[in-house]
């Protein structure tokens, strides 16, 4: 079977009046002869500039590594948790559950918020390199394999993102996941 990121393109290419830019790349050049990092579609006429992401950095590690350090400083969390756990269930029984969730969750997406800027970068390159200012900008994150997030938080996160004026060229982001909740998305306190 194919990669989700080659379904995707696969689906794209399928729809009239879509334009992979890569296709077209080498008509699109800046006055020096190379090309501007730019998104990776255009759909509906030019009127929507897309982007395409595949997650591809799991964090798991690094999340466990932040949590056993939180785990020094926390009672709540040095004293009720130790080995394997998902991180809503210690999320949500943390007595201060939102100020907790923010300290984790601003680690854990630190790599979707990557993705965000990185993209707004390239449609307003798009924008610019095509002359096509009033374009919508979207962001499609693919994820084939990595930890799965939970869909909620991923949409908190995101309506975040694309809320904040430094990521005004992303109007809107489509999450699009294969992995189903598991012990993937355990972390170890120990």
């Amino acid at each position: 079977m194919a990669s989700i990121d080659e379904r995707f393109l696969d689906f794209i290419r399928s729809r009239k009046n879509n334009i992979v830019l890569d296709d077209i790349k080498d008509d699109v050049k800046k006055n020096d002869g190379t090309n501007s990092k730019m998104a990776d579609y255009l759909l509906f006429n030019r009127d929507v500039i897309l982007e395409q992401k595949l997650l591809t950095n799991d964090r798991t590690d690094l999340i466990n590594e932040k949590l056993n350090e939180l785990a020094k400083t926390d009672e709540w969390l040095k004293r009720s948790w130790f080995g394997r756990v998902h991180i809503e269930e210690l999320i949500r029984k943390h007595p201060e559950s939102d100020a907790f969730r923010k300290k984790i969750m601003d680690y854990a997406y630190r790599n979707i918020k990557d993705l965000v800027a990185t993209a707004n970068r390239q449609i307003r390159a798009t924008k610019e390199s095509l002359n096509i200012p009033r374009a919508v900008g979207g962001l499609v994150i693919l994820n084939e394999s990595i930890m799965p997030y939970e869909s909620e938080n991923v949409i908190t996160e995101l309506n975040f993102l694309v809320e904040n004026p430094h990521y005004e060229h992303v109007d809107f982001v489509l999450y699009i996941s294969e992995l189903r909740r598991s012990t993937h998305n355990m972390i170890d306190i120990s």
